[in-house]
């Protein structure tokens, strides 16, 4: 990552928050897969998917004043649509609701601790049947 004036403003420490919020729940899914999925070839597939998935359904590479509601709800399933929406608020900086960014931020948050539970979950299960 390259530093500019940008990433040293607050506003560039609220993109990094932002972006620590974005990876933590993405980070305890890949355990959460690697614990369900035994053979590297399907994680493999199912990342790629999951991303593209991701990517397309919640206006990362498509504008989402583009897409249709029905896509856009579609792409709440997804974790970048709450970091997209965080973004998007902070641009508008002046008018942006802070609840609405919390409440994104909070989504995440849930997101990686259900993942970790289930991971835990899966993980107990495990080490009983050996």
């Amino acid at each position: 990552m390259r530093l500019t004036k940008t990433t040293l403003t607050i506003t560039g420490v609220y993109y990094l928050l932002n972006l620590l919020l974005y990876v933590l729940p993405l980070t305890r899914l890949s355990v959460f897969l690697g614990l369900i999925i035994d053979k590297k070839e399907i994680v493999s597939m199912l990342s790629t998917v999951f991303a593209l998935a991701q990517a397309f359904f919640t206006g990362a590479f498509i504008p989402s004043e583009v897409l249709s509601d029905g896509i856009l709800m579609l792409g709440k399933v997804f974790l970048a649509a709450y970091t997209i929406k965080i973004n998007d608020l902070m641009v508008e900086q002046a008018n942006a609701d802070l609840g609405l960014i919390f409440l994104n931020g909070g989504i995440l948050i849930a997101y990686a601790v259900i993942f970790v539970v289930l991971s835990l979950i899966i993980f107990k299960k495990r080490v009983k049947k050996e």
